[in-house]
């Protein structure tokens, strides 16, 4: 039978019991965790007109542990998404087309926090010396 995956529920009861430094080295790899999903989604979204979507990207502290990366521009749906066909009726049903769904941020989200449960669990599997 396959070993469990290390979750978030994990990490946090392992955050728990850990030492302060563990706790430090594993909040660094967290920022960098979401710094790097920050730049990652700068560099895949387009770049548009007013960059929007770009700027749109950011990262806040959690106000309990960790980071909060999110997509604030009004319009990401659209390209998340994508839309249906769409037609305009002030001009006689012209059509407008629909937009292809091109799923960027969750897919990434969860290939980075699939890579920082590793790393943190290599930090909480690492042999520590007792003082």
């Amino acid at each position: 039978m396959a070993e469990p995956e290390f979750s978030t529920r994990a990490l946090i009861s392992a955050l728990s019991k850990a030492s302060e430094d563990i706790k430090a080295r594993v909040y660094q790899r967290m920022d960098w965790a979401a710094s790097s999903l920050v730049s990652v989604l700068h560099s895949k979204y387009p770049q548009g007109k007013t960059g929007n979507l770009r700027k749109g990207v950011t990262k806040r502290k959690a106000s309990t542990f960790g980071f909060v990366v999110r997509s604030a521009a009004p319009h990401v749906h659209f390209i998340e998404s994508g839309t249906k066909e769409r037609f305009d009726n002030t001009r006689k049903n012209a059509r407008r087309g629909r937009m292809k769904a091109t799923p960027i941020f969750i897919p990434q989200a969860i290939r980075d926090r699939k890579s920082f449960l590793a790393n943190a669990q290599a930090i909480l599997d690492q042999p520590r010396e007792l003082v």
